[in-house]
């Protein structure tokens, strides 16, 4: 489920709404094991007891693949205006600003950029090795930007090292959707290793037409054959080993 998810429900309904659409998708899940899995839905979490109730019943009862989450605690992701005078303005209403939000978000995601900025900064992604966080959209302008956000120690904002941050950056696995350009690629191989790197289509949240532009430049990316293969299935398999013998 994309933004905003279960929190659509507002907070007395995002539980239920993602207990249904939970006990939906391993319906769907069960039917062809070999072929289908899932990523749980969560409810509004900033309801922490529920959020942690409901990671325990999709890993425990309905078996999930695994979980998904949004950039912000209610699933409303945080906008900037795009206003001349201020960077940091926010919009009130989708009025205040002359393109529509959703456009902003989409094409930037810049939320995405400013959550795995704070898993790093707060030494989660250090502390949990073990979890394994998929960024969509090749990770917004997280490797556009990794280097400046290196420097952040160096002003006196961190206490984190150039190299731990940098490395850190590199934990993170990133999806292509809509990002699978040859210049994105070498971007991402920077700052990750190859086995952190995943295929993705957007399907079916980006229209059809887009896709078929988008998807074909990993095929045009002129990369080595080992790693065309571990982009559009080894790596996953690494990620979602029940898959392997398929």
């Amino acid at each position: 489920m994309t933004s905003p998810g279960p929190s659509i429900a507002g907070p007395a309904g995002s539980g239920k709404l993602a207990r249904t659409a939970n006990d939906y998708l391993a319906s769907v899940r069960d039917k062809s094991p070999a072929k289908y899995g899932f990523f749980a839905a969560m409810p509004d979490l900033t309801n922490t007891e529920a959020a942690l109730a409901e990671i325990q019943y999709a890993h425990d009862t309905l078996g999930a693949d695994g979980i998904m989450l949004m950039t912000s605690p209610e699933g409303s992701g945080r906008q900037e205006c795009g206003s001349a005078s201020s960077s940091d303005a926010r919009c009130r209403h989708e009025s205040d600003c002359k393109e529509p939000t959703a456009a902003r978000s989409w094409i930037t995601h810049n939320e995405t950029t400013r959550t795995a900025i704070d898993l790093i900064m707060s030494k989660r992604c250090r502390t949990y090795k073990n979890v394994k966080i998929i960024l969509s959209h090749a990770g917004g302008t997280l490797p556009y930007l990794a280097k400046r956000a290196a420097s952040l120690g160096e002003v006196g904002l961190t206490t984190k090292t150039v190299e731990e941050i940098l490395d850190d950056t590199g934990l993170f696995y990133f999806d292509l959707a809509l990002s699978s350009s040859q210049q994105t690629i070498q971007m991402l191989l920077q700052y990750t290793t190859p086995d952190h790197i995943l295929y993705f289509s957007d399907s079916p949240y980006a229209p059809r037409t887009t896709i078929d532009r988008l998807a074909p430049e990993l095929d045009q990316a002129e990369l080595e054959p080992r790693l065309n293969m571990a982009f559009n299935r080894g790596n996953a398999l690494k990620l979602f080993p029940r898959f392997g013998g398929q």
